[in-house]
Formats: structure tokens, C-alpha cells, sequence
């Protein structure tokens, strides 16, 4: 991991805006904070309300339409609310899951069921096709294009020369807005709040926002306010375990290895504790959470890979599921 790279990230998150170069001029583009999003979002219902003044329908409208002639269908509604309550029963699951083996096959599970769902949701908006949401929407993003760009600290864009851009003129502020804020995306947060050195500035700041940051919680903006998240979550991990540390540049590897390991103590302690005590299905990494050498189930796992599928009693106590009373 490049750490200059992500201290470059982080000044630019603290000073709540990037930097944009474009035609030998330079741009900043402030960062979202609570007053832009919720200006949008009042423009996007003002926008959504006279879009149906003008007889534009609603979503509503057009899945009514699309069921009378077949192209959309309960059972299809049905399909999307079952992808989603499997989503977020995998994500429940994810939470009390206690073993690696579990994580891995949850975290399979929602992938394969976002990507099934991102398709059919896909189907169906191309199907509902031009809605008063969908203008809204498009037309309130482009806000966010309006209220950020600034040009020697002043908001560079009156609103009729912005409403004047040609497609083209558009697309050329909105291709450089977002190249300038996808570095911001939540998975290069989550690896700046891992990284040492803001660690230990979190932990030279008391953990309170205001020395940390220099100002309010409802200052913040979006990103600021992500960071400060995942960093205390983070400080606690860090302060109540020792994770492996090729886990410490994969936070979400780091979360599932938390989160694992703290339901295993807790399953060992509802099944009566102790050192002596194995847990079915617990391989030796999941056994030294507790500090216990555990089971070797890799020799289950090998029979499993050389199409095994019932272990009697022998291979149990082989693998150390069982122990072995020696007499």
C-alpha cells in the first residue's frame, strides 16, 4: 500500500475539497457536506412534483402499464423482494457467523445474490424506461456538479451559464468532477483508517471529533464523517485484538476476522468454556482465536476434497473433534 498516496488523500479530506486541474486552470471541487445533500434533495422533490404537473408518469404508473401488458409481473416484483430478504438474511447471518468457512461461504453467498439483483433490477429499470423520478434524479445529480465546482474560492458556475452547457461542454466537467472524487470511494477510507499514522493521530485526538477534526459533527463533510467511522471502529479492533498483520491492509478481511473470532469466544462460553473444549467445524486458525491449538480438521478437509462425504467415528477422533481417552 502506498502510504503517500493516502496522506495526500487525507489532507485533501481535511480541507474538504479537491483539486481539479483542467485547461491550465485549477478548480476546487468542494466535497459533499449536509447543506449540499440536503439542497438536492428538496430540489429533487421540487423537481419530481412538476414533472408530474406536466403528465410525466411516475414509476408507479409505468409498472401498472408494463403489468397489463405482461412485460412486468407480480411473480417478477416477487423475485426482486426475495433477492432482497436473502440479502439481508446473509447479512444477519454474517454477524453471528463464527467460523472462517461460514464467512467465506456467506460472503460468496452476497455476492452472487447483489449481482443477481443489480441484473434484475437493471431489466427493470430499462423496461420502466422515462419517469418523473428518473428526470428528477438526473436533473438534481447534476446539482451536485453545480454547487461543487469552485474557481478562487467562489462558486465558479452562475446558474445560467451552467443550464446553457452543451451535452459535450457537460460531459467534460461532470468526466473531470468525478475522476477528481472517485478516490474517495468507501473501500480507500476504509484502508486510510487502518493506516498507522491516522491510528495514532485518532488516538492523540482523545477519539473526539472536535480535536480531531476542528469542528462539529454536523460540519463534517460525507467524507470526513466516513473516516471518523470507520477510525473508532477500526481503534477498537486494533486496541482489543491482535489481528494478523496481512489483515491490517484489508479491512474488510479485518472486520470478518473481528467479527469471527469474537462469536467463536462466545459460543465457546455458551457451550461451558475451557481449554480442553472443541468446537465442531473449528479449524486451527479459528481455535487459536481462543488460544487453543484446535482440532487439525485439515485432514477432513482433505477426505472432503477426495470426494469423502460421512466421516464415521475414527476419523473424528483422528482429526481431533473427538478426543481420545487414553487410558
Amino acid at each position: 500500500m502506498d502510504e503517500r498516496y493516502f496522506r495526500v488523500l487525507f489532507s485533501e479530506l481535511l480541507k474538504g475539497y479537491s483539486v481539479l486541474l483542467l485547461e491550465d486552470e485549477q478548480y476546487k471541487i468542494r466535497h459533499l457536506d449536509y447543506h449540499i445533500t440536503a439542497g438536492v434533495e428538496a430540489l429533487y422533490r421540487k423537481l419530481y412534483l412538476e414533472a408530474v404537473e406536466q403528465g410525466i408518469p411516475t414509476e408507479k404508473d409505468r409498472l401498472g402499464e408494463l403489468k397489463k401488458t405482461g412485460e412486468w409481473t407480480d411473480k417478477d416484483e416477487a423475485k426482486i423482494e426475495a433477492h432482497k430478504r436473502q440479502i439481508s438474511s446473509l447479512e444477519k447471518a454474517k454477524q453471528t457467523a463464527y467460523l472462517e468457512s461460514q464467512m467465506v461461504i456467506q460472503n460468496r453467498r452476497l455476492k452472487e445474490e447483489k449481482s443477481v439483483l443489480r441484473a434484475v433490477l437493471g431489466q427493470k429499470r430499462k423496461l420502466i424506461g422515462v419517469t418523473a423520478e428518473f428526470l428528477a434524479n438526473k436533473r438534481s445529480d447534476s446539482e451536485y456538479l453545480f454547487l461543487s465546482i469552485h474557481y478562487n474560492d467562489k462558486q465558479f458556475f452562475d446558474r445560467k451559464t451552467f443550464e446553457d452547457l452543451n451535452e459535450q461542454e457537460y460531459q467534460k466537467w461532470h468526466s473531470n468532477y468525478t475522476l477528481a472524487t472517485e478516490k474517495f470511494h468507501h473501500k480507500n477510507i476504509e484502508k486510510l483508517a487502518l493506516l498507522p499514522f491516522l491510528q495514532s493521530l485518532y488516538d492523540l485526538s482523545n477519539k473526539n471529533v472536535m480535536e480531531f477534526y476542528g469542528k462539529p459533527v454536523v460540519e463534517l463533510t460525507v467524507y470526513q464523517e466516513e473516516l471518523l467511522k470507520y477510525a473508532g471502529y477500526f481503534n477498537h479492533i486494533l486496541h482489543e485484538t491482535h489481528p494478523p498483520e496481512e489483515l491490517l491492509e484489508k479491512p474488510q478481511e479485518l472486520i470478518d476476522w473481528f467479527t469471527t473470532g469474537r462469536n467463536l469466544k462466545n459460543v465457546q462460553s455458551a457451550s461451558g468454556g475451557g481449554s480442553n473444549r472443541t468446537i465442531i467445524g473449528a479449524t486451527g486458525k479459528d481455535m487459536a482465536k481462543l488460544g487453543q491449538g484446535g482440532p487439525d480438521l485439515s485432514y477432513l478437509d482433505k477426505a472432503k476434497s477426495e470426494g469423502k462425504t460421512g466421516f464415521a467415528l475414527k476419523d473424528l477422533m483422528q482429526a481431533g473433534a473427538i478426543p481420545i481417552n487414553k487410558k
